[in-house]
């Protein structure tokens, strides 16, 4: 398998798909991330936050919203690619060669993601500790 397509969409994808392909209406990003070499994704907030806490590079293609202003900071941070929706395949070849093929993109990745592990805890899992409890 050479990539994993995960939208609950599934009409707005060709009828038939290669074989090296995997659909599924949905997957949890967390467990996806890190088995990935690359993930590519829309920008959204909590799809970055989660790419990045997996330390796996993202190819990000924003639509609207915060969209756009993720997928800036991510490239500056050095952990992403943005590409157009409407692109031409070429230059979303070479966002993806540039991610999978850069050592710096790689080690940034492993380094945040590193950071992110050991940093203080957020409401969210403060409050999962708590419901434990």
């Amino acid at each position: 398998m050479r990539a994993v397509i995960v939208t609950r969409y599934r009409d707005q994808l060709p009828d038939a798909l290669p074989s090296w392909v995997h659909y599924e209406p949905y997957a949890p990003y967390d467990l996806l991330a890190p088995r990935v070499a690359a993930f590519v994704h829309h920008g959204g907030i909590g799809t970055s936050a989660t790419v990045l806490a997996a330390g796996t590079p993202q190819l990000i293609t924003p639509f609207t919203f915060d969209q756009p202003d993720n997928a800036a900071r991510l490239k500056k941070l050095g952990v992403a690619e943005s590409v157009s929706p409407k692109a031409p395949a070429a230059q979303w070849a070479h966002a993806l060669s540039r991610l999978l093929n850069d050592p710096t993109v790689t080690k940034t990745c492993k380094e945040l993601a590193a950071r992110m592990a050991v940093e203080e805890p957020g409401g969210e899992q403060i409050a999962d500790w708590i419901e434990k409890l």
